[in-house]
């Protein structure tokens, strides 16, 4: 049997497998005819390329999530306002209620931020142009964006801040008394800050504002000057705080209080003379502000030389007097003058320092010595109260 060559054979067996081979290139031809065919039709129908079908096509659906809040929601919210609604200044109080201290006087008109109301809704916590908070009756606040009328009223147990009254003109008086000292002796110790004193001087000027603090606030006040009394009181706290200030060598604080004290005092002086036709004496140059603050020393030396007497008092004693009146002369050395008494200060000095000589002389028996320092005491004393006299004081 012969071997036909293998080329042969794989021709045999291609013939054999043709018509099958061809039919499937057949049906695939055309499947794929068809498929075609479909796209071109679909590509060319008029409403292929509409918008709606083409985002349909190609927009996934979007995923339910929450609304998100608009960018407005992220600011603060805003605080209310109001205006004092009053024919005349208002108080300001500490608290809701009468019973809470006035802390300002608002003006008709004037502006308010709403920052909290009390839980009787009779009161409004309000914070005023300059940055100073207190609290205001409801029925004396015209809210925004609501006619007057509309302004809540007071509840039953909370009586509304009354309108300035007229003043008892004794009551007023009498309180005017000792609402001046107390002014001029702030003044006086705002004058001495920076003077170069020790803890020491600066416990004793601080000792006399407080005095005078308390005398005032201790003072019953005339309904008609509670506003300006706060400012008042406000001015004597910020000098309070100078002092202390000064004290701890703060220097920048206690300026800045000083003038914060000078400001408000003035504030209320000048309502006062608005308001009660009230205007401090003044000398136009301080002088009432140092005699003011000089005052108790000036009496505690005349106090020592008319209860110590040289002639009769033992030498310890005599000793013992010295050493306070060095004291005194050397505290009162330091104070600030003001140049309209600059005689004055020198006369009142020089006879405290005569008095001091008198009783060292007394002290170690030197009566002649003694006698002729009493004698230029006597002379130095009397030009400081002719000074003084001169300048109306």
């Amino acid at each position: 049997m012969s071997r036909k060559p293998a080329h042969a054979r794989r021709l045999r067996d291609r013939r054999q497998a043709s018509p099958a081979g061809c039919a499937v290139s057949v049906l695939v031809s055309a499947v794929l005819t068809v498929a075609l065919l479909a796209v071109l039709v679909a590509v060319l129908r008029p409403d292929a390329l509409s918008a709606p079908a083409v985002a349909q096509a190609v927009t996934p659906a979007a995923p339910d999530t929450p609304d998100t809040p608009p960018t407005d929601a992220l600011a603060p919210t805003p605080q209310p306002g109001a205006v004092i609604r009053s024919s005349q200044s208002v108080n300001v109080r500490s608290g809701p209620g009468v019973g809470f201290d006035a802390v300002a006087a608002a003006a008709p008109g004037t502006p308010v931020t709403i920052t909290g109301q009390d839980e009787s809704g009779g009161w409004y916590s309000v914070r005023l142009p300059d940055g100073r908070q207190g609290w205001v009756a409801a029925e004396l606040l015209a809210l925004d964006g609501a006619p007057a009328s509309d302004a809540p009223p007071p509840t039953a147990d909370v009586t509304p801040t009354p309108e300035p009254a007229v003043c008892d003109p004794d009551e007023l008086r009498a309180w005017w008394g000792i609402a001046v000292p107390a002014y001029y002796q702030m003044m006086f110790t705002l004058d001495q800050l920076g003077q170069g004193f020790d803890v020491d001087d600066y416990q004793r000027l601080f000792d006399a504002a407080r005095a005078a603090y308390r005398a005032f606030d201790d003072a019953s006040p005339p309904a008609c000057v509670a506003p300006a009394r706060a400012e008042l009181l406000r001015g004597f706290d910020e000098t309070l705080a100078a002092v202390r200030d000064a004290a701890n060598n703060n220097a920048p604080s206690a300026a800045s209080r000083a003038s914060a004290a000078r400001s408000a005092m003035a504030t209320g002086l000048a309502a006062l003379a608005a308001e009660q036709g009230l205007t401090p004496s003044a000398t136009g140059c301080g002088a009432e502000f140092w005699n003011t603050g000089i005052a108790a020393d000036v009496d505690r030396v005349f106090a020592i030389v008319g209860s110590v007497n040289i002639s009769t008092s033992a030498a310890a004693d005599l000793r013992s007097t010295v050493f306070e009146l060095q004291r005194i002369r050397r505290y009162m050395g330091k104070l600030a003058a003001p140049d309209c008494v600059r005689l004055a200060n020198q006369s009142l000095l020089s006879g405290v320092d005569s008095y001091i000589a008198m009783y060292q002389a007394a002290a170690t028996g030197d009566r002649a010595a003694a006698a002729s320092a009493e004698a230029a005491a006597a002379g130095q004393i009397n030009t400081f109260r002719v000074e003084m006299r001169k300048l109306g004081l």
